[in-house]
């Protein structure tokens, strides 16, 4: 199946808005690992269901509620992608993104660390260090922000 392009840069007006792209750092407890491996998530979370499931149609996933239940607050759930099936559909709408596209990036390009071979080796090792590298440039990218004035390219006014 064929996804149209407004589909795409809908689905990309989402995730930047309303969207987490993440790298989860998980420890690992085998006999052959260097301790930690990544999982690449690609997450939206919203009131309303409708979304949701348009994104699960679109490229699959899967929706979980939120357990906690707030006074005042509407029932929320979460549409999540994981490796390889997140990083296509990033690489599928990174043409539309306009404030996560550079998480994108960094999310996309993590993909060519992942590690087949469970066994330590010397390139194993370069393989999780890049991947480290990764997690950690898109940890600094989830804090940075522009101000207003480098987007508008003018002096801040006083008020």
């Amino acid at each position: 199946m064929s996804i149209k392009e407004t589909d795409l840069a809908w689905a990309a007006g989402i995730v930047d808005g309303e969207g987490s792209i993440g790298l989860i750092r998980m420890k690992r407890y085998d006999n052959y690992g260097t301790g930690v491996t990544y999982d690449l998530r690609l997450d939206v979370g919203n009131t309303d269901p409708r979304m949701l499931k348009k994104l699960q149609d679109l490229f699959g996933g899967s929706i979980s509620r939120s357990m906690e239940k707030r006074e005042n607050r509407k029932p929320c759930a979460t549409w999540h992608l994981h490796g390889s099936n997140a990083a296509n559909v990033l690489a599928a709408i990174r043409p539309y993104l306009v404030i996560k596209g550079e998480q994108a990036d960094v999310a996309i390009k993590s993909r060519q660390f992942v590690r087949r071979n469970k066994r330590v080796t010397t390139e194993g090792l370069a393989m999780t260090a890049s991947m480290t590298e990764c997690f950690l440039q898109l940890k600094a990218l989830k804090h940075a922000q522009p101000a207003l004035e480098e987007v508008l390219g003018c002096p801040a006014q006083a008020s």
